[in-house]
């Protein structure tokens, strides 16, 4: 008898502790909802048959969220854009509250996302960002919700960093609240589920423990930095793989009025992650249901994006390790969807064959400032939105330009880009101050460029000639049209990170007016799409 009067007594103590965060999960006619799991972004926990859950907490993380199971979704919050999935937590740890959260039934068989990120809303005088936001990014944007739910299936819409520009703050006093408002304003769509990036960091912040703390306006306006949610046959993790560490300037650097709020150091940062989040990963990825295909969201790519990289971004090699060995278990890959980097590549290293990385180009171009008319991406892809279709296994991706609709392509007659090169003053001023670059001036004769910003690893290029089949090539070179373009963000211009597009093939064509056509096939060999080139095309900084 005393072993049985030990597991009741253990079983009363368990059940009369006094775990300070509690709740009920139940759907939206007030049933009561078991085994959903609830977190602090420490602890996981799941409701028992009667919808409740309980956490003891020390409630650092100032929030606590629901991780929606599949089959059902989250209301909006009040402010009719986000996903209320978390409530922030307002007593001390010695207070108990209590926390309720309501589901939705919905149909996810078939779902799709409209996937956003480095925004940059900043109000900036040269950079016309809000008129450009309103005019070309919300009409693309309401026809796509409009086209994905006429069908009645759900949409999601996810941000994955960089809403605002940190150091936009106090310069033009546009900060994150101000972004999200104008999203609201715009009545940009929802359920929107966000992650932070490192411009949406407090630059005012220094001293010890900086990460944390200057993710305080974040956290007031979108709760937890890292969360998870299971949608169909998918379970989505959203992290923040920025640690903030904003080396403070020395005083001279700073304004006169020191105690004004200000940009007080370089707004750095390393990609990583830190310990409570790998210690959370490893607990939600055990709680998750069996048979699910994770999807990983970060605001930086995990990849590095140029062949001359490392391989990985993140800041140890050994934490990236831990990544994949944690979410390759499940079907081998780690389906990675990734901002920061301001262009649009499906991206693959040697190094991490796990790793399939989808960077997503900025809803901003390179921060609204390159061409002359145009919105273009660091990789001179044309500014966009990707949409993701989601049906079990199976996954398809659209890519919409906010100036040229569905367009996977930009073609160039070398030969008229030799003359632009050889006879424009500010061409020719930039090519002498700033070698890095390549000078298209001469050695590219009758051949034809194609920077194919849809284009997969697996791939194959294809160009023709007068029905003959031409010689193609990958080239690791800077796109013709975003050197010669008007541009704000000077980076362009200097870092080697910027210098190389990754999707461009050279065709060496026979002539120097022959229509050429390129075609793009996927690795069975079917036609994904295909332009054709007349030529001569003139080589203008209004190039579609």
């Amino acid at each position: 008898m005393k072993p049985l009067i030990f597991t009741i007594a253990f079983i009363l103590s368990l059940d009369t502790m006094a775990q300070n965060i509690r709740g009920v999960v139940s759907d939206n006619n007030g049933k009561p909802l078991s085994g959903v799991a609830v977190s602090d972004g420490i602890d996981i926990v799941k409701t028992d048959s009667k919808g409740q859950y309980a956490i003891q907490s020390d409630k650092h993380q100032g929030v606590v969220f629901v991780i929606s199971p599949s089959g059902y979704t989250v209301p909006k919050k009040k402010d009719g854009l986000q996903a209320d999935f978390w409530q922030h937590l307002n007593q001390p740890a010695d207070v108990t509250e209590f926390v309720n959260f309501t589901l939705i039934p919905q149909d996810q068989s078939q779902y799709d996302v409209l996937f956003t990120t480095d925004i940059h809303l900043n109000k900036h005088p040269r950079q016309g960002d809000l008129k450009r936001f309103h005019e070309y990014v919300m009409p693309v944007v309401n026809n796509l919700v409009q086209e994905k739910t006429k069908d009645g299936k759900p949409l999601f819409v996810f941000h994955l960093g960089d809403m605002s520009t940190d150091i936009h703050w106090y310069e033009q006093e546009f900060d994150l609240d101000s972004a999200f408002n104008r999203l609201r304003a715009e009545k940009f769509p929802g359920p929107l589920y966000n992650i932070t990036g490192n411009h949406d960091n407090d630059p005012n912040i220094i001293g010890e423990n900086v990460d944390f703390r200057a993710e305080w306006r974040y956290r007031k306006l979108f709760g937890p930095t890292y969360y998870s949610m299971n949608i169909g046959s998918d379970h989505w993790i959203m992290m923040d793989d920025i640690i903030y560490k904003n080396t403070p300037f020395r005083k001279k650097r700073l304004s006169a009025d020191i105690s004004k709020p200000q940009v007080r150091g370089k707004r750095d940062f390393i990609i990583g992650f830190t310990k409570d989040e790998m210690d959370w990963l490893e607990k939600d990825l055990d709680a998750m249901p069996e048979g699910m295909t994770v999807r990983f969201c970060t605001h930086a790519s995990l990849l590095f994006e140029y062949p001359e990289g490392k391989g990985t971004q993140l800041n140890s090699n050994t934490q990236l390790d831990s990544l994949i060995q944690l979410l390759s278990r499940y079907d081998g890959k780690v389906h990675a969807y990734t901002g920061h980097t301001h262009r649009l590549q499906f991206a693959r290293n040697d190094i991490f064959p796990q790793i399939e990385d989808l960077m997503l180009p900025a809803v901003s171009g390179n921060v609204w400032g390159t061409g002359h008319c145009q919105m273009l991406s660091i990789d001179a892809a044309n500014a966009g939105i990707v949409t993701g279709h989601f049906a079990g296994k199976e996954v398809t991706y659209d890519y919409t330009t906010f100036l040229y609709g569905r367009k996977p392509m930009r073609l160039y007659d070398m030969n008229s880009v030799m003359d632009y090169y050889r006879t424009d003053p500010v061409t020719l001023a930039r090519l002498d101050t700033i070698r890095q670059r390549t000078d298209y001036r001469y050695g590219y004769d009758n051949m034809v460029y194609a920077n194919i910003w849809e284009v997969r690893p697996d791939d194959i290029v294809k160009m023709y000639e007068n029905g003959k089949e031409l010689d193609v090539r990958k080239v690791s070179q800077g796109d013709p049209l975003v050197f010669v373009g008007f541009v704000l963000n000077t980076h362009l211009l200097t870092k080697p990170q910027y210098l190389t597009c990754h999707h461009l093939f050279a065709g060496q064509a026979r002539t120097a007016k022959a229509t050429v056509t390129v075609k793009v096939f996927d690795k069975n060999g079917r036609l994904r799409f295909e332009e054709q080139i007349k030529r001569p095309k003139p080589f203008t900084l209004d190039m579609e």
